[in-house]
C-alpha cells in the first residue's frame, strides 16, 4: 500500500562503431527512488475518569507527506523552424527536458504547470550541422482532495517517450510528440495536540510515559552555482555543433558551514576539428553547493539543469559552463515526552490530609502547574484565589493555594 515516486537520469552514453551494420550502445543510469508508506500515529489526545484529573494539553507541529500523486499524459505539437536557417533534410539527435515551473492546491486540484526544453540537432541541405531549442509548455490537474491551498508540493516530471521528426511534406516543421509522467508529493504542516503531562487531586496515580518523535519544517529552497572549467581535448576545435550535461549521483556531507551537497555530471560536447571532421568528447564536471541547513537536518535534495550550457573553444581545449539549481527541503527531528496511560494507585493510609492554607512561593522560572501538581490543586483554584489573569505568575509572589475538597 505504498507510494513511489522513481526518477530515472541518464548519466553518461556513448555509442562504438563495431561493423558497417553494428553499433555498441554502452549507457549508465541512475534513479532517485523515494517509497512513502502510510504511516499511522498513535497519540494520547486526552484522558477521563475520576473527579480530580488534570491535564495538560500541548500542540505539536509535525511535518508530513499527506498526498502522492501521479499521472500520465500526451501532447503533440507541430513546430515551425525559422525562415531564415538553411533547409533542414535532416533531423540527426533530438533531446526532451521536462521541468517542473509551478505547481499549487486549488480547493481539490492541483494545478501543475511546467515546460519542455526540446533540443535538435539537424543537418541542413548543404551539408552543414546547426541545433535548434524550442520550449513547449505545459498543464496538468490532479486530484488531491483533502489537501490545504498553502501545502507544500514538489513535483518530478519524467519523460516516458518522445518522438521528433521533420513533418512529413513541409521539410520547414517539425512534428513532435511526447508522454510525461508528473509525480507530486503534497507536504503540509499539522498540529498534533497530546497530553504532556497528568496528575489527580483526589488521589495518587501511575502515569505511562512515552517519546514522541516529529518531523518540524526548518527551511525550503534551492541553491544556484555556476560552474565553469577548462577541459583539455587533444584535437583541436574549431567549432562547437553540440552539448549536453547530464546529472548523475548526489551526495551530501557535513562540514562546519553546515551541509555540502554535490552532484557529478557528465558534459557531452559535439565539435568540428581544424579539418573539419566530426568529433566528440566527455567530460565528468563536478558541481556542489552549501545548503544553509542545520548539519543534523533531515535532508531532501536534488540537482537540476538550471540553464544555457555552452562550450567555446580556446587554446588547447573547451570552456565548459553551465548554470545547476540544488532545490532542498530540511526538517528537524524534535523529540517530546507524552503521557500514553494512568491508573490510579490506593491511598496511602493517613494519606490525603493536608493543612486547610498553603502558601507557596513562586521559583525562578516556575510554571503554576508545576506548583499545582506538587500541592495537589488546580491552576484554575490558584489563578481564582490569587485574582491571577493568566496561568503564570512572577517569580518571588507569594501564592495561596486553596484546599482541595
Amino acid at each position: 500500500d505504498g507510494r513511489l515516486v522513481a526518477a530515472p537520469r541518464l548519466c553518461g552514453v556513448d555509442a562504438q562503431v563495431i561493423n558497417p551494420r553494428k553499433i555498441l550502445v554502452r549507457a549508465q543510469l541512475a534513479v532517485a527512488v523515494q517509497v512513502m508508506a502510510p504511516e499511522k500515529l498513535e497519540v494520547c489526545v486526552g484522558a477521563s475518569g475520576e473527579n480530580g484529573l488534570q491535564q495538560r494539553l500541548e500542540e505539536r507541529s509535525a511535518y508530513r507527506i499527506t498526498a502522492v500523486r501521479e499521472k500520465s499524459f500526451t501532447f503533440s505539437d507541430v513546430l515551425s523552424l525559422s525562415a531564415s536557417r538553411p533547409r533542414v533534410e535532416e533531423v540527426l539527435r533530438s533531446r526532451m527536458e521536462p521541468r517542473s515551473l509551478e505547481a499549487k492546491i486549488i480547493g481539490s486540484k492541483l494545478i501543475v504547470k511546467g515546460e519542455v526544453v526540446l533540443r535538435c540537432l539537424c543537418r541542413s541541405v548543404d551539408g552543414e550541422i546547426g541545433s535548434v531549442q524550442f520550449e513547449l509548455p505545459y498543464s496538468q490537474i490532479l486530484e488531491v482532495s483533502g489537501a490545504q491551498e498553502g501545502a507544500e508540493v514538489s513535483v518530478t516530471p519524467v519523460l516516458a517517450a518522445s518522438e521528433c521528426s521533420l513533418q512529413p511534406g513541409d521539410p520547414g516543421s517539425l512534428a513532435v510528440s511526447l508522454e510525461i509522467l508528473a509525480q507530486a508529493v503534497v507536504w503540509e504542516e499539522q498540529t498534533v495536540t497530546v497530553v504532556s503531562d497528568l496528575y489527580c487531586t483526589q488521589c495518587p496515580v501511575e502515569v505511562d510515559r512515552e517519546e514522541l518523535t516529529l518531523e518540524r519544517f526548518m527551511d525550503t529552497g534551492a541553491q544556484r552555482q555556476t560552474v565553469r572549467q577548462l577541459c583539455e581535448c587533444g584535437i583541436p576545435v574549431k567549432a562547437v555543433l553540440d552539448c549536453s550535461l547530464s546529472v548523475g549521483r548526489l551526495t551530501r556531507t557535513e562540514t562546519e558551514g553546515g551541509v555540502t551537497v554535490s552532484a557529478g555530471t557528465l558534459v557531452s560536447v559535439l565539435f568540428l576539428s581544424e579539418d573539419d571532421a566530426l568529433c566528440a568528447a566527455a567530460y565528468p564536471i563536478a558541481a556542489e553547493a552549501v545548503l544553509p541547513v542545520s548539519r543534523d537536518a533531515a535532508l531532501r535534495f536534488g540537482c537540476l539543469n538550471a540553464g544555457e550550457l555552452t562550450a567555446t573553444p580556446v587554446t588547447g581545449g573547451l570552456e565548459v559552463r553551465f548554470n545547476v539549481e540544488f532545490p532542498y527541503l530540511a526538517l528537524e527531528k524534535t523529540v517530546c515526552g507524552v503521557v500514553s496511560g494512568v491508573r490510579p494507585l490506593p491511598m496511602e493510609e493517613g494519606g490525603g490530609s493536608r493543612p486547610s492554607v498553603v502558601l507557596r512561593v513562586v521559583g525562578e522560572r516556575e510554571a503554576l502547574w508545576d506548583i499545582a501538581k506538587s500541592c495537589g490543586a488546580t491552576v484554575a483554584d490558584i489563578m481564582t484565589a490569587n485574582e491571577l489573569d493568566s496561568d503564570s505568575a512572577p517569580a518571588g509572589m507569594l501564592l495561596l493555594i486553596p484546599k482541595q475538597r
